[in-house]
């Protein structure tokens, strides 16, 4: 019987100790180190902008790369950002004019139903351009602009062939630099080239319009250079391998055996 309690005083004394480990987390400093977090800023395309699923929408823009970044940045007593939503409740609009994609079921030309990328909407929606967000008062801090290449990145009137630009432009003779130069950011995030380069590799380099390295350089050169003209602080990115991105290898180039007939 002895031998019995004793086992059991051992049992409870041991979950008495298990219980009372309670793991130690120590919350992780942050430091903005060198930055000055007061205004912050992205200029990019694409990428930087939310457009997720072939559109721009919402729920995309609320993960745009901006807005993550700048979550990370409040961490040390910056300000969340001002982004040119559109309505939560929109399907979204695409550079092709069409809604947002998801995944669900699509018959092929065989009739065979199978899980496939489909639009959520016949067509996208064109209402997300009918007005301009821009207000002096909240200036945008994410100027992330689907179709927006760093070679008309200075471009005067570029709201008027970038429908995406209009919507939040402070007027319509303005360049995408002048609007973001006019934010006075004390610290930026710089994501552009992508638009530049993707087209043309998208189209197996038959279009012509690629910029040279030296325009391609000059370019960005004044992009930094005007950013940090009042001493903000950056941080800066260019082309990624392309050819690693999903588009160039869901489906491998090699994938389909043909007869030899």
């Amino acid at each position: 019987m002895s031998n019995k309690l004793y086992s059991l005083g051992i049992l409870l004394i041991s979950l008495a100790a298990l219980l009372s480990c309670k793991p130690k987390y120590e919350k992780p400093e942050v430091s903005k180190g060198e930055i000055d977090p007061t205004r912050f800023v992205m200029i990019g395309g694409a990428h930087s902008s939310g457009y997720m699923n072939d559109a721009l929408y919402y729920d995309g823009q609320q993960n745009s790369l901006a807005a993550l970044i700048s979550n990370q940045i409040s961490l040390v007593g910056g300000n969340l950002i001002n982004q040119p939503f559109v309505n939560s409740t929109s399907v979204g609009i695409g550079l092709t004019g069409l809604a947002q994609l998801k995944l669900g079921y699509k018959t092929d030309c065989k009739g065979a139903t199978s899980l496939s990328p489909v639009r959520v909407s016949a067509t996208g929606d064109g209402y997300i351009f009918s007005d301009n967000l821009y207000s002096s008062s909240t200036k945008f801090g994410n100027y992330g602009i689907p179709g927006l290449k760093l070679m008309d990145v200075a471009t005067a009137n570029y709201g008027q062939s970038n429908s995406f630009f209009a919507r939040m432009a402070s007027s319509t003779a303005t360049s995408v630099l002048n609007d973001v130069t006019a934010t006075n950011a004390t610290f930026f995030t710089s994501f552009l080239g992508v638009e530049d380069v993707l087209d043309f590799a998208k189209s197996g380099g038959t279009i012509t319009n690629l910029p040279s390295v030296n325009n391609f350089e000059n370019a960005y050169t004044n992009v930094i250079q005007q950013l940090t003209a009042n001493g903000a602080k950056g941080a800066i990115a260019t082309i990624p391998d392309v050819t690693e991105m999903p588009y160039f290898t869901t489906i491998p180039w090699n994938g389909l055996t043909l007869d030899a007939a």
